[in-house]
This record gives C-alpha cells, sequence and structure tokens, in this order.
C-alpha cells in the first residue's frame, strides 16, 4: 500500500546542541545515560588515570638508570618498584573504570530497551506494516547489545586515548622539546594520512554496515522463504537476493579495505615508529653531552608507551563508526512521528460510526477520496471491490493505524482523534486474514483478548469459536505451547483468532478477509464462530467471497479509493453495475468450483474400481 520503512538505510542526524561531548555519536549517546552522568564521570576520571600510568614507567626507568650511574642502589631499586607500581595502578584504575562504565552500560541498555518498547507504543500501527520485524529485533536486540561498547568502552576510553598522549607530550616537551618533537612527528604524520582520507572513508564504512545489515535481512527472509521455493527450483531464486547482497558487500569490503584499512595500517605503521626518529637523535645528543642517559632511556620508554595510546585511539575511532550505525537506526526510530493524542479527550456516547468526506493519501500518492457513510450501532456494513481498491485502509483508518488526511471519522459522533487510543481499541476487535500467534501457549494467546480472564471465560470463548474440540487433542491442551513443534491448520489459526476477539468482546467488530484462506472444511468452522462473535455487534466486513456479506445491512462497493456504489445485495443486484458483475463472476467461480468437485468424485470412484 505504501513504501516500506528500511531503518538499515538511517542515516545519522548530527545535533549541535547533543552537550558535553558534542554534536557527534557520541553526544547522542551522552544523553542516553544522562541519568548516570556522575558515574559516568567516575569512570573517566579512573580511565585518565589509567592513561597517566604510562609515565610512570618510563619516568622510573629513567631514574633507575640514573640513580645506578650515581651508585645509589637504594633509588634506583626505589624507582624500579616506582615502575612496577605504575604498571599495577594501571591496571587497577582500568578495571575500576570499566566496572563502572560496565555498570551503567546495562542500565543504559534496559532503559533504552524501555524507551523503544515506550515509543513502539506512540507510533501509529501502520508503522508495523510498512517496517520489517527483522528491523526492529535488529535495533531492540542486536543494536541495543552493541551499545553497551559505545557506553562501557567508548566515551571513557576517548577520554583516557586523549588525555594520555597529551599529559605524556606535556612531559617530554618539558624533560627535552626536540626528542618530543621527534617522538610525535610521526604519529602527526599519520593523523595527515588518516585525515586526507577520512571523508572518503566515512562514507565507504557506512555503506560497509549498511550492507552487513541488509545481508542480515535478507537472510532472514531467505530462511523463511526456503521451505516454499526449494520445492520448485531448489532454492536457487530465494538466495539469488542473497548472493547479490553478498556480491555486494564483497565489492564494498575491497573498496574499504583500500579506502579505511590501508590507510589505516599506513597510520599504524607511522604511529608506531617513534624509536626510528628518536633513537639516532638521542644517541647524537648523548653522545654530545646534551641529555644524559637517563633521558635516553626515559625517552625509548615513553614512545613505546605512546605508540600504544595512539594505537587505542586509531581502534577507539574505527569502533564509533559502528556506534555510528546503529544510532542512526536509534534515530531513526525514536523520531517517527507519533499518533496525535488529544489533550482534551472525550468518550464516545455509542457505537455509530461515521465517515465524513475522508480522503488518505501515503508518500503523496492519493489511496482514498471522498468516503463518505454511516454504520449505526448494531447494524452490518460489507466492503467489496477489486483487490488495492481501498478495502482494508478504511478499516485501518477508524483504528487509526493512520489519521486521515482529509476529513473525520466519528465515533459516537465524536471525532476518533479525540478519544485516547486506549479507549479507542477497547470499543474494537479486529479479525485479520493474517493471523499471529505468539510462542506461548494456547491460553495465552487467547488471553491477548483480554487479559486476565478466567479459565472459565477463556474455554467459554474457545467453544463459541469451535476451537476447543481441537484444542483438547492437543498434547498439553490449553497450556500447549505454540512453537515449530505444533503444526496448526489455517482454520486452527483462525479460530484461535477469533477467540482472542470473543474474549474481548468489544461492541464493533472488523473482519477482514477472515475466511480468505481456509478450505471448506475449516470454512464451515470458522463461518460458525463468526456468527457466535457477530451477535448484537457492530459489523464491518471486508470480503471477496460475496456470498458470505449477502445478508449485510448495506454493501459498499470501493474502486480505485472512491465508493462506486452502495445499497443492499437486492439493490446492488438490480442496478447490474460493477457488484452485480462481480456478483456473476463469484457464482460462476462457485459452479465451476461445485462441478470440479463432482468430477473429481467421480474420477476416485474409478480409480477405486479399477484397484
Amino acid at each position: 500500500m505504501s513504501k516500506p520503512i528500511d531503518l538499515s538505510e538511517a542515516v545519522f542526524q548530527t545535533d549541535s546542541a547533543s552537550g558535553t561531548l558534542g554534536g557527534g555519536v557520541l553526544g547522542v549517546i551522552w544523553k542516553m545515560i544522562a541519568r548516570h552522568k556522575g558515574k559516568m564521570w567516575l569512570a573517566i576520571v579512573l580511565g585518565c588515570l589509567s592513561s597517566l600510568m604510562h609515565i610512570l614507567p618510563a619516568a622510573g626507568a629513567g631514574f633507575v638508570v640514573y640513580y645506578l650511574t650515581q651508585g645509589d642502589h637504594t633509588s634506583a631499586i626505589q624507582s624500579a618498584m616506582v615502575m612496577m607500581l605504575g604498571g599495577f595502578l594501571m591496571v587497577i584504575f582500568f578495571s575500576l573504570s570499566t566496572s563502572v562504565s560496565h555498570m551503567i552500560a546495562a542500565n543504559v541498555q534496559a532503559e533504552q530497551r524501555k524507551n523503544i518498547a515506550d515509543k513502539l507504543k506512540t507510533v501509529p500501527l501502520g508503522f508495523f506494516t510498512r517496517v520489517s520485524p527483522i528491523d526492529l529485533r535488529r535495533i531492540l536486540i542486536d543494536d541495543i547489545e552493541k551499545l553497551e561498547d559505545g557506553v562501557a568502552h567508548l566515551i571513557p576510553e576517548i577520554t583516557a586515548a586523549y588525555f594520555g598522549p597529551l599529559v605524556l607530550l606535556v612531559v617530554m616537551a618539558f624533560v627535552d622539546w626536540r626528542l618530543a618533537i621527534a617522538a610525535f612527528l610521526p604519529t602527526i604524520l599519520g593523523f595527515m594520512v588518516m585525515s586526507a582520507l577520512f571523508k572518503k572513508g566515512v562514507e565507504i564504512t557506512n555503506k560497509y554496515y549498511k550492507a552487513q545489515a541488509k545481508i542480515t535481512s535478507t537472510m532472514g527472509e531467505v530462511v523463511k522463504a526456503i521451505p516454499v521455493v526449494k520445492t520448485y527450483n531448489n532454492g536457487d531464486a530465494a538466495l539469488k537476493r542473497a548472493n547479490e547482497s553478498i556480491k555486494g558487500l564483497r565489492t564494498l569490503i575491497n573498496d574499504w579495505i583500500e579506502i579505511s584499512v590501508v590507510p589505516g595500517n599506513w597510520f599504524f605503521l607511522l604511529s608506531s615508529s617513534n624509536l626510528i626518529f628518536v633513537t639516532p637523535l638521542s644517541i647524537y645528543l648523548w653522545a654530545e653531552n646534551e641529555i644524559s642517559l637517563a633521558i635516553l632511556t626515559f625517552f625509548h620508554i615513553a614512545a613505546l608507551s605512546l605508540a600504544l595510546l595512539i594505537s587505542a585511539l586509531f581502534g577507539v575511532s574505527t569502533r564509533l563508526r559502528a556506534q555510528e550505525s546503529l544510532v542512526a537506526r536509534w534515530q531513526a526510530l525514536m523520531t517517527h512521528d507519533s499518533l496525535p493524542v488529544s489533550e482534551t479527550p472525550k468518550q464516545p456516547k455509542n457505537e455509530d460510526i461515521v465517515f465524513e468526506n475522508v480522503g488518505f493519501s501515503y508518500d503523496e500518492k492519493p489511496l482514498l477520496e471522498d468516503i463518505n457513510f454511516t454504520v449505526k450501532a448494531g447494524s452490518s456494513l460489507a466492503l467489496v471491490g477489486p483487490s488495492g481498491s481501498g478495502k482494508t485502509t478504511i478499516a485501518r483508518l477508524l483504528a487509526r493505524f493512520w489519521d486521515v488526511g482529509s476529513g473525520s471519522i466519528k465515533l459516537g459522533d465524536v471525532d476518533i482523534r479525540e478519544i485516547q487510543p486506549a479507549e479507542l481499541t477497547q470499543h474494537m476487535s479486529f479479525v485479520f486474514q493474517e493471523i499471529f500467534l505468539f510462542s506461548r501457549s494456547i491460553k495465552d494467546n487467547i488471553l491477548i483478548g483480554k487479559p486476565g480472564a478466567t479459565d472459565e471465560e477463556v474455554i467459554a470463548a474457545a467453544k463459541a469459536a469451535r476451537a476447543h474440540e481441537f484444542i483438547q487433542q492437543l498434547p498439553d491442551g490449553y497450556e500447549t505451547v505454540i512453537d515449530g513443534s505444533l503444526s496448526l491448520s489455517v482454520g486452527q489459526k483462525q479460530r484461535l483468532s477469533i477467540a482472542r476477539a470473543l474474549l474481548r468482546n468489544a461492541p464493533i467488530l472488523v473482519l477482514d478477509e477472515a475466511t480468505a484462506f481456509t478450505d471448506p472444511e475449516n470454512e464451515y468452522e470458522v463461518q460458525q464462530a463468526l456468527s457466535s462473535l457477530c451477535v448484537d455487534k457492530t459489523l464491518i466486513v471486508i470480503a471477496h467471497r460475496l456470498s458470505t456479506i449477502q445478508n449485510a445491512d448495506q454493501i459498499i462497493f470501493i474502486n480505485k479509493g472512491q465508493i462506486a456504489e452502495r445499497g443492499t445485495h437486492a439493490e446492488l443486484l438490480e442496478k447490474n453495475g460493477a457488484y452485480a458483475a462481480q456478483w456473476q463472476t463469484h457464482m460462476a467461480a462457485k459452479t465451476f468450483q461445485f462441478d470440479n468437485a463432482d468430477k473429481a468424485m467421480v474420477d476416485k470412484e474409478s480409480k477405486e474400481e479399477i484397484i
């Protein structure tokens, strides 16, 4: 009906007002940890102290050499102990920092899952018809799981990664500015190489992560489709899209290696080559008696520590891009328009339904135009017409899957936009042709219609839905869990869906092709169940099988988003218009089915006689 929402194509949106850590992805993550900023500052300080401890081994080694050359062995031993203490404190501070940040991350993950769930409660129901369940699962489970790296590691580590080299530079410059420049020169060259290719790398990296997300989605579809398509061509058709996605990812990986990985290797090579610059200069200065052997030793060990700190900074920047991809999907979901809620909600007086000049478009494509009708409480309306004419859209607008573009829909003389969404849903039950059952027990699935209902109420609803008999035959009856090992027919699933609606007992009932996929035997059971469900209800039925809606109080024929005809079954046949033509087609199809059924019976009897 409308374009799907592809969350994997989401682009990260910067916000210059994101707070202390700026408008980038870290700014968004910083907002997520708003309730834990005090603890996060503690983790950052501990991380900086851990980074600072990188100086002690170099300084300690310098003092060891100095005291040894002075013949002061006691002080040399003390300096060596300071070296050991520095390494020990570095591990302690790092462990404390990560312990605090991981506790924060666990809380933030739980909070964000709740925030996403709360957001999903506010979006129009139509959102769920447009977005892939795989995308939602990725955000709720995979992305929030990966968010742990951004919260627990990147924020404290990135601060420490900048703080450590900066302090080390100051100390090295204080000791000898010439050797400090020599130590930092390759790092500066490395950053120049990275910055020259960074813009190209960002684009290809974003494409790489999007391609990974697309493969996840595609493979999920393939796994579901294989049981069907394998019957026809060994699954080649189903795997075609996956192969194309994998080939596309392979091409992106090659580009990514060329633009991002190779320059990254150059960066590592340059940032790790401090000694190539420090060693000859320090030996020359020592030979000229401009520095001591202790300073020479200090700079050699400090240069190695600097290389480790700079390497950590590069690793953090690479992981930051992965966080940007998942934050982009999170943003796309959390910024999606919510369903407007009236500040002064009203209560409908009855179940009269009125569509007044309703128009509706999606993605600038008109779907409905000038729809007018009234369904009095307790009466029935049937919507018929060609596929794609707008019948289901009309039913879903009544439940506020979306809001109308023009005109209004009223329930009991109240615009449904002025009714609280939770209140509106209490007035309606839906039975769709698409049936969804949770991986829970049969009873739990029926209880969705009325949480808290008694076992007696559940059984009564199942009996009225003609489902009680087959439920009793299941291994654990009503406690049987619906999973991959349990095979239920479409008709049985439909009757469970009807049992939900019966348990809810809402005054308005919408049936959308409720018997579209049932076989003749199950259709009779489903029709009997629907008969029980429709008693004393305001009824809206969408059907292609016109024989099921002959007794509707009014029938509306929808064509290309407009009302083409309206009236009772008899009145519409007299008009000899579009409805009458569809009725004749329907009856001819039924005659063809009966004729073929008789022929099949004759063929069966002939075969039995031959046998």
